[in-house]
């Protein structure tokens, strides 16, 4: 990922941060209304949810510019996410459900280039991730 790249990952999550609660908010919700299918892999008591992913998002914009550092974690969580029934499947949906609620938030400073770059790290974030599924064996080990 190129670093003009990266940087407008960063601009526009400091951008959004202020909207941080807003942003799991509604993400959960336009997730649960567009996809009933997937709340039972989710915790009736959404709070710690919300701010794990939250948290989880600072970290990944926190560290863009260091992708391979990420690499590790994001396997584990992979695994994890395994665990709870996660399919491929649900990861652009996922994706697709972050990127309109970014939009949505972000107003006028959300551009067809910065749908595009956040597209491109979500992809690079899922694709860490189900590698880390492939790889589960030796991920659960390691733990």
């Amino acid at each position: 990922m190129d670093p003009a790249r990266r940087q407008r990952i960063k601009d526009s999550f400091n951008a959004l941060a202020p909207q941080g609660e807003a942003l799991v908010n509604l993400f959960y919700e336009k997730l649960f209304l567009d996809h009933p299918e997937v709340r039972s892999m989710f915790p009736d008591d959404m709070t710690g949810q919300k701010r794990h992913l939250l948290t989880s998002l600072a970290l990944i914009v926190k560290n863009i510019d260091n992708f391979a550092a990420l690499e590790g974690p994001l396997m584990k969580m992979g695994v994890r996410h395994l665990d709870y029934g996660t399919k491929p499947e649900h990861y652009p949906v996922v994706a697709g459900t972050l990127l309109s609620v970014m939009a949505e938030l972000a107003g006028p400073i959300w551009t067809p280039q910065l749908e595009a770059d956040w597209t491109a790290a979500l992809n690079a974030i899922a694709e860490v991730m189900l590698k880390g599924t492939e790889n589960r064996g030796q991920l659960r080990t390691a733990a």
